[in-house]
């Protein structure tokens, strides 16, 4: 193998290399394959050109091609870490694990056989263990994923990639973003500051500090956010700088912590300033796509669509914006189409998954939408939205105890989502089990106060269980809650016939005519007042008013 200064002595070698790598930073691939040729033929002995042969085919996108190049070349490490690359990329996991264990062994037992003066550079092993996570992540093996991205992490405190992928697998790194001991990462770092670059490297330090600095700030709240503390992930949020606060990426992170509280409104606004910043953004506009679909503003996701469908047709984020929109105009069929036209693309990116689950939720054909969910799951197990909507799905189809455990492991992921516990509180007054489903409509209640569905609920248990003054109290505070004021007058009425007090029960169904748009109901309820056993009313269906 060539030494550092071997390269440098050799003149055609050096000429070469800086004409290749020019053309590859061109995108000149195909002039960098002809000269990777001739420099083969030149220098037959060296490694470099075949390696930069196959970075050219890579590049191009021909990566079957770069492969069969490298499979000649893995004794020379640049070339089997561009191998496990391009592997990678092809789905071949195994070959790509192999290859990439094989460096970090090396790395081991000498620096020397991994790192070194290649064509100017070194090979970082924080890059390796890093891209060795993503492989083992996408082999599902996220107990030695979290391993490699922490190992990454420690190497680099700079290498944001493996801290946003141990928050994603729920992992506290066991690196921060501080000032550590210098370590060793390649083999031409030294112990010894070379003569003359103290200045140099104070400079180089005091950058290196600022740059952490403000990923302190910044992981807070990302780690927050993917551990579903929204509402700590924006008071970290709030505390980055205001140059690093007004970036689109950091609108993005607070637009997501709204959207998983349910603030779809305020999630919308941050994703609009998000754009203003960066009009061409495409990462996280999938989920702004599902707030406006959530909010039915159809005109505003049509326009959305129209924007990503511009910069990039074949970025899956693009067909679930898409998909989204087919949805929201009850197109469930195009909407299906567009969903699976986002998995053609990107076979991982489990949100189209859960996304199809839903279509297929709404076209009552459950089996399927249940597939879906479990699909999305097996892919990334920390889906709360899968393990949720897999819930949905089993109590649907009155499967209660598979429910009951789905909505288990949905709170295990989040415990701060107030629809949740809600769907968990009707589930256990379908059974009748009235005292634990009251405590988790409470749950709902404190977590979004202002949600008058969360109280109507909780006063309607309240009167099932005959704790009629406590339900009334609550339907009180509700009587200008809109859109539910029929509802909370017809059960008002029920109570007052239930504590046999008519006149009231009189009052609040003529309150209640004014609300309606059927007066007949009304009507009907009054005549049936004076019955002896005749119930005045509240809804006979209250899943009408369940949450979506």
């Amino acid at each position: 193998m060539a030494t550092g200064s071997e390269y440098d002595l050799d003149p055609v070698v050096k000429q070469y290399v800086k004409a290749i790598l020019s053309s590859l930073e061109h995108d000149e691939t195909d002039n960098a394959i002809i000269l990777a040729e001739r420099f083969a033929a030149a220098r037959p002995n060296r490694k470099e050109p075949m390696y930069l042969m196959a970075k050219a085919h890579a590049l191009a996108g021909a990566k079957n091609v770069a492969v069969q190049i490298l499979e000649q070349q893995l004794n020379y490490p640049p070339a089997r870490f561009l191998y496990a690359r391009c592997c990678f990329e092809l789905d071949r996991l195994a070959d790509a694990e192999r290859a990439l264990q094989t460096l970090v062994e090396q790395a081991k037992y000498g620096l020397d056989k991994v790192s070194g003066p290649w064509l100017g550079k070194t090979l970082e092993i924080s890059q390796v263990q890093f891209l060795l996570g993503k492989v083992q992540r996408r082999m599902s093996n996220f107990v030695k994923a979290k391993q490699s991205f922490d190992a990454a992490f420690n190497l680099d405190p700079l290498l944001w990639s493996a801290f946003q992928n141990l928050c994603e697998l729920d992992l506290e790194p066991t690196g921060t973003f501080k000032k550590s001991k210098k370590r060793k990462r390649h083999a031409d770092d030294i112990d010894t500051e070379p003569e003359g670059s103290s200045e140099e490297g104070t400079d180089t330090e005091e950058g290196k500090q600022c740059l952490l600095q403000d990923s302190v700030s910044l992981g807070k709240g990302f780690r927050a956010l993917h551990a579903y503390n929204s509402k700590t992930a924006l008071e970290s949020l709030r505390e980055v700088n205001e140059q690093q606060y007004n970036t689109a990426w950091t609108y993005c992170q607070i637009a997501r912590a709204h959207y998983e509280l349910t603030e779809y409104t305020k999630a919308v606004r941050a994703f609009q300033k998000a754009r203003a910043f960066q009009p061409w953004l495409i990462e996280s506009m999938d989920v702004y796509g599902s707030c406006l679909w959530h909010l039915k503003k159809d005109y505003e996701l049509a326009a959305l669509a129209k924007d990503m469908e511009a910069l990039d047709r074949l970025a899956p984020q693009t067909w679930s914006v898409i998909g989204n929109f087919y949805s929201l105009k009850q197109e469930h069929q195009t909407a299906i189409q567009c969903f699976e036209r986002a998995i053609q693309i990107d076979p991982h990116y489990d949100y189209a998954y859960t996304l199809l689950g839903h279509e297929f939720m709404a076209i009552e054909e459950l089996e399927k939408a249940a597939s879906w969910f479990w699909k999305a799951r097996s892919r990334n197990p920390r889906s709360f939205n899968a393990w949720f909507a897999m819930g949905k799905v089993r109590d649907q189809q009155n499967k209660h105890e598979q429910a009951w455990k789905c909505y288990l492991q949905a709170e295990n992921l989040n415990k701060n989502n107030p629809t949740l516990y809600c769907h968990m509180a009707m589930l256990k007054q379908k059974k009748q089990e009235y005292e634990t489903a009251l405590e988790l409509y409470v749950k709902a209640e404190q977590l979004d106060p202002n949600n008058p569905l969360y109280r109507f609920r909780t006063a309607y248990l309240q009167s099932v269980m005959g704790e009629l003054d406590a339900a009334l109290e609550r339907l009180k505070e509700l009587e200008n809650a809109s859109p539910l004021e029929v509802n909370v007058y017809f059960l008002q009425a029920r109570i007052y016939k239930l504590k046999k007090l008519l006149p009231e029960a009189r009052r609040a169904l003529l309150k209640a005519q004014s609300f309606t748009k059927d007066p007949t109901v009304v009507r009907d309820a009054l005549e049936r007042l004076e019955g002896e056993n005749e119930d005045p009313g509240a809804p006979n269906d209250l899943n009408m008013l369940g949450p979506q």
